[in-house]
């Protein structure tokens, strides 16, 4: 057929041929191309470009802003963990700090009772030989007054 009888839509687009059972569609699209037949086939070519340079762009800043979300998660998670590394460190520093700084006044109190300890004994020795001695000073009176 003739390209203007072809015309199927106002824009000029023959694209409705391709509907057709027959399959003549594809010997029609060889013959004649299909955005370039008409009068507004560059700016169906200009309009489909822009689109799609508008979709990909769209795209590619969908696509930095989740890279860039992922990399502050991702960091995120490394400093979170460095984070608790650094209180385990100073929790174990802390507790080894307070057992070293009680280790000094333990020591001393240890010995102070110790000493305390050895003085009691000696004390304690010395009052039992006198309470013995004292016991046997009158075991040996008291058959002294019997008599």
């Amino acid at each position: 057929g003739d390209a203007g009888a072809e015309m199927s839509r106002p824009d000029g687009d023959v694209g409705a041929e391709m509907g057709r059972p027959d399959g003549d569609a594809g010997a029609e699209m060889g013959r004649q191309p299909v955005l370039l037949n008409n009068p507004h086939g560059w700016a169906n070519v200009t309009r489909f470009t822009a689109l799609a340079m508008a979709k990909l762009s769209a795209l590619e800043r969908k696509v930095e802003r989740q890279g860039a979300t992922a990399l502050r998660r991702a960091l995120r998670r490394v400093e979170q963990r460095q984070l608790r590394d650094a209180m385990a460190v100073l929790h174990r520093q802390s507790n080894l700090y307070i057992i070293d700084s009680a280790r000094g006044p333990t020591e001393e109190m240890l010995q102070r009772l110790q000493q305390m300890t050895v003085a009691f004994a000696v004390e304690a020795d010395d009052w039992v030989e006198n309470l013995m001695r004292s016991t046997l000073a009158e075991d040996e009176e008291i058959p002294a007054l019997k008599a």
